[in-house]
């Protein structure tokens, strides 16, 4: 079963689309200005949290010299053991994917991507601009439900409600869209006062319609439905990927109860 996991302060994937209304309380949710669909001009220490366009895929070049981590932006479940893992990155043979270290811990997986530059490539020259790369990782087991960690971000407390940079808060739209689906969320977090923040990552041209709770005697169901944008004409939106939060209000107390993906099946 997934476990709540109390991870805050990642960093994470935003776009202004038609699927979000960013919290106006929360600096860290305006997005950056938009990038190009391969460039930002952000430094690699400083990436953009938007989304656009294709990433390039890449996959790792152990050999690398002056290894260091690098956060990650998305990650994305393909099948029960391959994660596909967005990240931006400077160009090569400056700042080369070198390999990928998974822990498998008991309540979520933690994945940590290090990059450094190619030795053969001798003193080249590289600018500051960072690249949408992604890399696709087979897992030695199932991920069984457990969210994805990113080591090289910081962690918090469980009582902290500040959101995670870069998410903007979805305004759920119930019984106003089309087609609604459930979704897999990426984690979720306990607030004060019986609240869960659930984290999600969508396309840009899907709207939050709901999220639903089912109590049960050892688990607590979250389900998140995403659906198309109801009416006509349909809004414009720009296609890419999005990270969102919803606050839910719970009628029970969580106590000793799991906290369960709805989108899993046990």
């Amino acid at each position: 079963m997934r476990r709540s996991s109390i991870v805050l302060g990642v960093a994470v994937l935003t776009v202004a689309g038609c699927a979000t209304q960013p919290a106006a309380t929360n600096p860290a949710a305006t997005a950056s200005p938009t990038p190009s669909a391969s460039s930002a001009s952000a430094g690699p220490s400083s990436p953009p949290n938007v989304l656009f366009g294709e990433a390039r895929p890449v996959t790792p070049r152990p050999g690398m010299t002056g290894l260091h981590p690098v956060g990650w932006q998305a990650a994305r479940l393909l099948s029960d053991r391959v994660v596909r893992v967005y990240f931006y990155a400077g160009a090569e043979p400056c700042d080369v994917l070198d390999s990928v270290k998974v822990d498998y811990g008991t309540n979520d997986l933690g994945i940590g991507l290090f990059d450094g530059a190619d030795p053969a490539a001798g003193s080249p020259t590289c600018g500051n601009d960072v690249m949408l790369k992604s890399v696709e990782i087979t897992l030695d087991e199932d991920v069984q439900g457990r969210p994805f960690r990113d080591p090289a971000r910081p962690t918090g407390t469980l009582t902290d409600a500040t959101p995670d940079l870069g998410t903007v808060a979805a305004t759920p739209h119930p019984d106003s869209t089309s087609g609604p689906r459930i979704i897999a969320w990426d984690r979720i977090q306990q607030l004060p006062n019986n609240v869960l923040r659930v984290y999600f990552s969508s396309g840009t041209c899907e709207v939050l319609d709901h999220v639903s709770l089912i109590y049960a005697l050892e688990v607590i169901r979250v389900t998140v439905f995403l659906g198309s944008p109801g009416g006509e004409p349909i809004p414009p939106c720009v296609p890419g990927m999005q990270f969102l939060y919803s606050d839910v209000t719970l009628d029970e107390p969580v106590g000793i109860r799991d906290l369960v993906d709805g989108s899993i099946t046990d």
